[in-house]
């Protein structure tokens, strides 16, 4: 791999806040060279390399953050002639405030040549395993901002990966099959760019719709996917999506193996996009459906849609971006896949797929080809390893897949789910995808509905049991982030809390006018819920010493302290209060359901709920819901074959819709006719 080397480092051009005076009270204006980063290619297999990395040098950002809104209190521009995109790779940090709250403290780095932007919180930073996105150009500003939590703060940019312009011999002889490339420019949306080694990454038809790509693409911490790839220019340089298209991989959900061909895979999750918090299937909007076993490879023609390089004389503004080609299935040995579709470097990982319906069969892993014949090889979907793993998913990959029962809702995993946590086991249950962001559940037994709120403070009504979320609009005015939401049915008010300050407000679902109800009680509270029984409102706060249970009291309007939570209870970020008076919460450091003692406030550990849940989500307290309900599909009032006949219709429309997929198991098929049917005969 060709890599640059530079005399001396490219400097750190410090600039004034927006409005500023240019001061930098709290700036550490000296540079620091640090390693090269080296990034090596694995030669045997066909992933890329990236186009040239390097490091600059070290800056530091500082401040000191105050009840403001997006004020810059420190800011620096990353500059290095002539690199074509950036990545910053950030050191120690300290980003003070609760990021479910809305009061943290903001790293936002923009890119000066497309105006791209990112914004993490502490949480961001740690998920993007302490760096950012990708960016175009040579040069980004990074901003601190105040967001409102006091106190300093502070963070390090220890070094920045730059690209620059393919070297010449990455133009060399072409390995494709046969003697031209016959591969053409596709928009798969299913189909991801995977960085920083240069492989493909595609969705998949598993129950949280995760993705599938080659074991020896080296999928961890700091990898990232690409999704909604533009071309690259001229020279061949590659560019990057916006952060809106990029996601960082989740590290506990990874499970891959490199065992040589045809035991080359990996399977792995992301995290919500740090900018839209939509998962990547929620934004893309499409999979691929493994297939259940290899066919036999006679007469089969196969597909291949991935990132591959390109070489002379091929334009190289195709250079790395995603293209598609369709061969033959030439042959099944062992657990490898034979075929003869154009690849290059860049394709490991790429979905072999079957040309006539799109069902994957295979993973692409290594090249064979050459002008004169060969074949190229993938490893099978059949492989026992890749469906162990299929079977017992890790991570992301797992969450929401407990068994839907119990009477707690809960919504906003990372997942974006809403379902059911079990009071018995702690085990959640999704049901059900909600829009991103959600801070707040609520049951609302007159009108037998959810009422749910997200971070932009759009109020939202779930049908029951778990229908489709649709918007009522947002409050207004803005009262500011509202964390969590209860309804009082025996007033039949709605109320929700402000985590900044504590201030409770009753909110109207006609007018949408978020109305305070006495003081600010101060802290954060990120849980609310009304006891059904009594309309009693309890809170939960997150203090510097723990999270505590709180009470409202009608007659003062002010909120009462009950008792802390105990140790280990210090990020419990939602409450559900259960029909017969019970109070539960998940602890989000462990993602552990806890019951409170609504008399004292300790907490007793339920069990894991096998999801991760990040720092905002609901909860609520949920009526028994049927495990086996029958969807009235055409709306007409009536369960009949009409429904049957509208179920047929969506599956054969490919429409994305969660409670088409009646048997639970990921696709969109004939078996939830079957399993559909059943139910309207009485069984389940």
């Amino acid at each position: 791999m060709a890599r640059r080397a530079r005399d001396t480092p490219d400097v750190l051009n410090k600039i004034a806040p927006r409005g500023g005076d240019g001061a930098f009270p709290f700036m550490n204006r000296s540079t620091l060279l640090v390693a090269t980063l080296l990034f090596c290619g694995v030669s045997f297999a066909r992933n890329g390399v990236p186009p040239g990395v390097e490091a600059v040098s070290v800056a530091r950002l500082n401040g000191n953050c105050a009840p403001a809104t997006s004020e810059i209190v420190d800011s620096v521009v990353v500059h290095s002639e002539g690199a074509s995109w950036m990545r910053l790779h950030f050191g120690s940090s300290h980003l003070p405030g609760d990021p479910g709250a809305g009061d943290a403290c903001v790293i936002r780095i923009t890119s000066l040549l497309d105006q791209a932007e990112q914004s993490l919180t502490s949480e961001h930073v740690a998920q993007w395993a302490n760096s950012s996105a990708y960016f175009n150009g040579d040069s980004v500003r990074v901003d601190l901002l105040s967001r409102g939590a006091p106190g300093p703060a502070f963070l390090e940019i220890l070094s920045v990966e730059l690209g620059s312009p393919p070297a010449p011999e990455q133009y060399g002889e072409r390995t494709i099959c046969g003697p031209t490339d016959d591969r053409l420019l596709s928009a798969d949306p299913a189909v991801a760019r995977l960085f920083p080694t240069i492989c493909t990454a595609w969705i998949i038809n598993d129950p949280n719709r995760t993705m599938l790509s080659a074991g020896h693409c080296s999928v961890g911490a700091g990898s990232v996917v690409e999704f909604n790839v533009p071309l690259s220019n001229s020279d061949g340089t590659i560019v990057h999506p916006p952060p809106q298209d990029q996601y960082a991989v989740e590290p506990t959900s990874v499970q891959s193996r490199f065992n040589g061909i045809g035991d080359d895979w990996a399977y792995f999750g992301c995290f919500p996009n740090s900018q839209t918090g939509l998962t990547a299937a929620q934004a893309q909007g499409s999979f691929f459906e493994l297939a259940e076993n290899v066919p036999a490879a006679e007469g089969q023609a196969v597909g291949v849609t991935g990132f591959g390089a390109v070489y002379t004389p091929i334009v190289r503004t195709w250079q790395y971006v995603q293209k598609s080609h369709v061969g033959a299935f030439s042959a099944m040995e062992g657990l490898a896949v034979r075929h003869t579709v154009d690849t290059t470097g860049g394709n490991s990982g790429s979905p072999v797929y079957l040309a006539a319906d799109r069902r994957a069969i295979a993973i692409h892993t290594n090249a064979g080809c050459t002008a004169s014949g060969g074949s190229n090889s993938a490893t099978a979907v059949n492989n026992p390893n890749l469906r162990f793993a299929l079977a017992h998913p890790a991570g992301v990959c797992a969450s929401g897949l407990g068994a839907v029962s119990g009477v707690i809702a809960a919504a906003g995993d990372l997942n974006n789910h809403v379902g059911l946590v079990d009071d018995q086991s702690g085990r959640f249950g999704a049901v059900a995808q909600t829009p991103p962001g959600m801070q707040g559940l609520a049951y609302d037994p007159t009108r037998r509905q959810w009422v749910a709120i997200d971070e932009s403070r759009t109020l939202w009504v779930i049908s029951y049991p778990f229908g489709q979320a649709v918007p009522i609009g947002p409050l207004v005015p803005d009262p500011g982030l509202i964390t969590g939401l209860a309804v009082d049915p025996i007033r039949d008010r709605v109320y929700g809390v402000r985590a900044a300050d504590g201030q409770l407000f009753e909110i109207n679902l006609i007018t949408r006018i978020a109305s305070a109800v006495g003081a600010p009680f101060g802290g954060i509270i990120g849980g609310l819920d009304a006891d059904p029984q009594s309309g009693t409102l309890f809170a939960l706060d997150d203090s510097p010493s723990g999270t505590r249970l709180l009470r409202f009291n009608n007659q003062s309007n002010a909120w009462l302290i009950i008792g802390m939570l105990g140790s280990g209870a210090s990020d419990c970020n939602a409450l559900a209060a259960t029909t017969d008076g019970r109070l539960f919460t998940i602890n989000a450091a462990n993602a552990t359901l806890l019951r409170v003692d609504p008399g004292t406030g300790a907490a007793t550990v339920i069990g894991p709920t096998g999801a991760l849940f990040g720092s905002a989500f609901g909860m609520s307290g949920a009526p028994p819901i049927d495990p086996c309900p029958v969807v009235d599909f055409n709306d007409d009032g009536a369960i009949n074959g009409y429904d049957l006949e509208t179920l047929e219709q969506i599956i054969n429309g490919f429409e994305d819709r969660p409670d088409a997929d009646v048997n639970q198991d990921g696709a969109l098929n004939g078996f939830d006719l079957e399993a559909y049917e059943q139910r309207i005969n009485g069984g389940c």
